[in-house]
């Protein structure tokens, strides 16, 4: 509940987090390497609603869901979802047959499952598909005008990023830097 996030420690209590204080007033977290990435930016999300509202921060991930356009989410743009969990009781199997395989994974979708039933808060996640840096910059674009941002904190989990040295792919590393050329200028923290 609220009541108990609002007495968590302070995770980031420096520098950074009063960089952010000093001069956000709307933000945009991303998960920046795809997957759950997006659930990593937790901690400072909720380091920042000490001093921001839930409606003054705003969650995006770079997915890796595929046919998103088959998801229970809307285009907001070319390449940008708006998935809202609509807090009423969902038809499991009509779900499951837009989720697609596997029919669990859409993290966008149920972090703001989480936030509705958990927090009683409607938070949209946004997903951010793995496009390309044009059509990922008019995605992050039309996020910054739709919610007049005027930061934005890239976070990547990292887990991702170790190598054995039999990989069959690099990764994730290319769509980490997606993320960094995609953004307009002087809106990172």
């Amino acid at each position: 509940d609220m009541a108990a996030v609002a007495q968590a420690p302070q995770l980031f209590a420096s520098t950074f987090a009063r960089r952010v204080q000093a001069c956000a007033k709307r933000v945009l977290i991303v998960g920046a390497g795809g997957g759950y990435d997006v659930f990593a930016g937790l901690p400072v999300y909720f380091e920042l609603l000490q001093f921001l509202s839930h409606e003054s921060l705003h969650l995006a991930n770079l997915t890796f869901t595929e046919h998103l356009e088959k998801k229970p989410c809307k285009e907001i743009c070319t390449g940008c979802y708006e998935s809202r969990y609509v807090g009423h009781e969902i038809d499991a199997e009509k779900v499951a047959s837009r989720l697609g395989w596997p029919t669990n994974y859409f993290p966008e979708f149920h972090l703001s499952k989480w936030f509705h039933t958990k927090l009683g808060v409607d938070k949209p996640v946004y997903a951010v598909a793995i496009t390309g840096v044009p059509t990922i910059a008019a995605a992050y674009a039309a996020l910054v005008k739709q919610h007049d941002i005027d930061t934005v904190i890239l976070i990547d989990a990292g887990v991702d990023s170790l190598f054995r040295g039999d990989e069959e792919v690099m990764g994730t590393y290319h769509e980490g830097g997606l993320n960094p050329c995609s953004l307009p200028d002087g809106l990172c923290a």
